[in-house]
């Protein structure tokens, strides 16, 4: 299945921009999520949220994730995400041309 989302935020830039959209796919393999891949997940506190994965832990299912830039809650402040919170992989990116 493929799910479509709005960019909120600059803290992938200049990746993903605000009000860029991604074409997700939500029907992976879990056990096929890579380091520097990007994710989709639902965060705890913070909602929807799209992250680059830094590390892995397949015998926990979980990963650490950073934002591209500065602007980026940390990876401390996130913490820990486990493989139930995955909503998919970026498909397409689809650029706002207003950026």
């Amino acid at each position: 299945m493929i799910r479509i989302y709005k960019i909120t935020g600059n803290s992938m830039y200049p990746e993903y921009c605000d009000k860029d959209y991604l074409l997700v796919f939500t029907l992976f393999k879990k056990q096929f999520i890579k380091n520097n891949q990007n994710i989709v997940f639902i965060h705890s506190r913070l909602g929807l949220i799209i992250k680059k994965i830094v590390s892995i832990d397949y015998l926990n299912k979980t990963f650490c994730v950073k934002g591209n830039n500065s602007q980026s809650i940390s990876s401390e402040m996130l913490g820990i995400i486990n493989f139930s919170q995955i909503k998919g992989v970026p498909l397409l990116h689809i650029k706002n041309n207003s950026n």
